[in-house]
């Protein structure tokens, strides 16, 4: 690899890095949360730790001697990354004052949104968390990168166990539903009809299926 191509690959990182940052450092809302469970808790710590170890091995792996991707793998892990990175900043900004760090019901908040990314992802932020940081790794380290992505995995796999439990025990029929690790099932968006009523997200049923309410989650 050339050292045109490395320094590169270095600024690519860069550019995700501060994106990833700024998106964050905007949109995140870092309230307390009093009436968190301590697995709610622990789920926190857990990502912490996995995002310090996402960011920061990768990087180490190049100073031990791992090779800087090639052009294609810089090309794929810039989109990643800042595909990542937008999708999750948007997430953020849809739920406005819904979204927080810390899973926990929150019984002031409206109704399901179903509204921009959560019109057809379950969970798009953790989906756009997990792209912007494998595409970080990818630009560090190459696929090799992506080794340091597991714990930050596992950690993303348990808070969406946590979220699910927490919408069980509030909307126990639509709780209970099967749902998948990160996509929704699209059919589920055909039978609802969405539009903003001063400043809320208002749901309507359609005839063909009936459905309660319940809260977006990351």
């Amino acid at each position: 690899m050339t050292l045109g191509a490395a320094a590169s690959a270095a600024l690519c990182w860069v550019v995700v890095a501060v994106t990833v940052a700024a998106s964050e450092r905007r949109w995140s809302n870092a309230a307390p949360a009093p009436d968190a469970t301590l697995a709610a808790l622990a789920s926190d710590h857990l990502l912490q730790i996995a995002t310090v170890i996402a960011f920061g091995v990768p990087p180490l792996m190049v100073v031990g001697g791992a090779a800087p991707p090639e052009w294609p793998m810089m090309l794929a892990g810039l989109g990643l990354g800042l595909g990542g990175a937008v999708l999750r900043a948007r997430s953020m900004q849809t739920l406005g004052r819904r979204y927080r760090l810390t899973p926990l019901q929150q019984p002031d908040a409206g109704g399901l949104v179903v509204v921009g990314p959560y019109r057809v992802v379950r969970h798009p932020g953790y989906l756009g968390l997990v792209s912007a940081f494998a595409g970080l790794s990818i630009l560090a380290a190459g696929s090799w990168g992506l080794v340091a992505m597991a714990p930050l995995v596992a950690g993303v796999i348990w808070r969406m166990s946590l979220e699910e439990e927490l919408l069980a025990e509030e909307f126990p029929p639509e709780g209970r539903e099967p749902v998948g690790v990160v996509l929704d099932a699209l059919s589920q968006c055909d039978a609802v009809g969405v539009h903003l009523a001063r400043g809320r997200v208002a749901v309507h049923e359609s005839p063909g299926r009936q459905r309660r309410p319940r809260r977006g989650e990351i």
